[in-house]
């Protein structure tokens, strides 16, 4: 079962989408910068369904088909955190599983530690709880030059699809064989659904203006999961590890080899752990 809606929250419109039933845990799914809801592709949120939960996965405002801000706009990590509030409202979902990657994981702390009566237990997936520096970070060239490119776009299908491919192959790791068929079919498929760069630029802000987490959420009684690549080019594994080190109830799923992606082959053990971490047998 699918179910797709909207969200209020404030002036802003949310787009989520639902897959299984309401009776079933909920699995909060939360996209990072610049990403769309399809980012947890149909398989993926189909096979959390297969493991026993509900997945929701919804378009973080300024991207997909969620409302676009202007650059006067500015906003925080609480005002995202509150739209997945909001998303719950709308679904009568008390509580949830929230599960982040990248900016989105650090939405998901937010969320656990500003509305921690609304979360079972937080999964954060290649991010940080520390306040995110990027000056602080030694990227390689090939994403210096790529984030330098996204500065002035290409206006055309076919740039914009290969900008995409190019930027998931600089954040992958050697583990597994990159496959540009995969990346190229999602890449066509995100760019045609929207496209929204400046969108982008402001959700990096959110994060850039963030405060560190570490301790607020060390102090939160609530079952936590850490998914990191040992190779992951944007957010340095350490930086994940010391959460679920830090804290009292924290878990950690090493991918080795993996970088700033959760490639297909990594599924089965990612779900696994959520499913693990909810309480339900896969």
């Amino acid at each position: 079962m699918r179910q797709v809606g909207t969200a209020t929250s404030g002036a802003i419109t949310i787009w989520f989408e639902r897959f299984g039933s309401d009776d079933k845990p909920t699995v909060l799914l939360i996209q990072g910068a610049g990403g769309q809801a399809i980012g947890w592709t149909d398989e993926f949120c189909e096979l959390l369904v297969a493991a026993g939960l509900s997945a929701v996965r919804f378009d973080n405002r300024d991207s997909g088909l969620s409302s676009t801000s202007t650059d006067d706009d500015l906003y925080s990590l609480s005002d995202m955190a509150r739209d997945a509030v909001a998303v719950l409202d709308e679904l009568h979902a008390e509580r949830c599983h929230v599960v982040g990657v990248s900016l989105g994981g650090m939405i998901a702390q937010t969320l656990a530690i500003e509305h921690t009566t609304r979360v079972e237990s937080l999964t954060s997936i290649s991010t940080t709880p520390h306040a995110f520096d990027p000056m602080s970070r030694t990227p390689s060239e090939e994403l210096v030059a790529l984030t330098a490119d996204m500065m002035d776009p290409p206006e055309d299908e076919i740039g914009r699809v290969e900008m995409g491919v190019r930027l998931a192959r600089a954040m992958s790791g050697s583990a597994y064989e990159f496959d540009d068929t995969f990346q190229r079919s999602l890449q066509t498929e995100l760019v045609r659904r929207a496209w929204n760069p400046d969108g982008m630029m402001r959700q990096g802000g959110a994060a850039i203006s963030a405060e560190d987490r570490l301790e607020a959420l060390c102090s939160i009684d609530l079952p936590v999961l850490v998914i990191h690549g040992t190779e992951d080019p944007v957010m340095p594994y350490d930086e994940g590890a010391i959460l679920a080190s830090a804290h009292p109830r924290g878990r950690l799923l090493t991918l080795t080899g993996v970088g700033h992606e959760l490639p297909p082959q990594t599924w089965p053990a990612v779900i696994g752990a959520i499913a693990n971490l909810a309480g339900v047998q896969p």
